[in-house]
């Protein structure tokens, strides 16, 4: 009834992911030639855009920016309950601390970059969570479930200890029972 489909959604990602490493490569590739004024664009402790930031600060911002957009993200899209607890805790604390081992090592314009942004990113995800805007654009409000968000550590344990439990199936028991057959034939005699 909203006319969504799939594809759609999958070219808006495909060309947002276009232009941000359009962007990020065209940064990298400044930062590697020393275009002029990198080297003394900088501001407070980071004043050479092209050095690694010394004290982790902007890697710091940058992993944390990250982790604020994903989370939103993760609470603006579909819903988190819908994910894999694994891939949830990749998302939700593995990927900002990848962003922030690799920020660490590229020069401080990658770092403002990133983080700029980011807080662009989480700046649209407060403007389209106001209602006035959302009735404007003609955007379907929020509808907001009585659920208790879970934690995806807790649903990870759970479910591991659960499929602990489960007997195993017939074709399981066969197959197991095959390759035993299988080493026992191959094995060498006992005598």
């Amino acid at each position: 009834s909203q006319d969504i489909k799939l594809g759609r959604q999958f070219l808006v990602l495909l060309a947002n992911g276009g232009v941000f490493m359009t962007q990020f490569f065209a940064i990298k590739r400044m930062i590697e030639m020393n275009y002029p004024g990198l080297s003394t664009g900088g501001t407070a402790w980071f004043t050479d855009l092209t050095l690694a930031d010394p004290y982790y600060i902007l890697p710091l911002l940058s992993a944390t920016t990250m982790a604020l957009v994903t989370r939103v993200g993760i609470e603006m899209g579909q819903s988190s309950d819908s994910m894999p607890p694994v891939m949830r805790l990749g998302m939700m604390y593995g990927l900002p601390v990848i962003i922030f081992a690799v920020s660490s090592q590229f020069g401080s314009g990658l770092c403002v970059y990133w983080c700029a942004s980011n807080a662009v990113s989480l700046t649209y995800s407060v403007i389209f969570r106001m209602d006035g805007v959302r009735k404007i654009l003609s955007i379907p409000p929020i509808i907001k479930h009585n659920t208790t968000p879970k934690n995806p550590w807790k649903e990870l344990m759970g479910n591991y200890s659960a499929n602990k439990q489960i007997p195993p199936s017939l074709s399981d028991l066969k197959s197991r029972d095959a390759e035993k057959f299988k080493k026992a034939g191959r094995g060498k005699p006992s005598l």
